[in-house]
């Protein structure tokens, strides 16, 4: 088995993710078992497998952890289970479509697995690992770097921060000034 198997809940396990793997593969083993049944009875059926979805159920953690990576969107998410329940091709039943990220969306067939899309996925948790390990490496520097200039940063970085807002507001902030403040 290929680390990109390992690395997909809906195919195979992700350790330390028992509950999310055991989720996944409901999913796809539920439409799975009832795509011949359905489609003997003229319903399609189908499955969508986001990456990981930009919503608040991702912790920051997760979310830091694939910085760079896009997220799913939730829109396309709907787009694609949409496109998958009124696509009229027929050869699309019992299909599994893949959304990687926010690039294209990838019809898998029936039973078939291609290693391709989680080729691609696969590559970017090996980046991401070997990202975590130079920065397993370079946190010295980083703590030194912290600890000499950290509190001037985030300072200045906070001014900019709040002078854009007011900048940004300033209309807001003029009407709400002379309504409320008595002159």
């Amino acid at each position: 088995m290929t680390r990109a198997h390992r690395r997909s809940a809906s195919w195979s396990g992700i350790p330390k993710a028992e509950l999310y793997t055991a989720s996944k593969h409901a999913v796809l083993g539920m439409m799975r078992s009832l795509h011949i049944p359905l489609e003997l009875k003229g319903i399609r059926i189908a499955v969508i497998h986001p990456f990981f979805a930009d919503t608040a159920i991702v912790p920051i953690p997760v979310k830091l952890l694939l910085a760079g990576i896009p997220l799913t969107p939730v829109p396309r998410i709907a787009g694609a289970i949409f496109y998958a329940a009124t696509n009229p091709d027929s050869t699309t039943n019992g299909c599994a479509w893949l959304l990687p990220d926010n690039g294209p969306v990838f019809l898998v067939p029936k039973e078939e697995f291609k290693l391709g899309v989680y080729k691609m996925i696969d590559d970017r948790v090996n980046s991401l690992l070997a990202g975590a390990k130079g920065l397993q490496y370079y946190s010295p520097l980083l703590c030194d770097l912290w600890r000499i200039a950290g509190k001037p940063i985030v300072t200045t970085g906070l001014g900019v921060f709040l002078a854009k807002t007011v900048w940004d507001n300033k209309e807001l902030i003029l009407h709400n000034a002379r309504t409320y403040i008595p002159q």
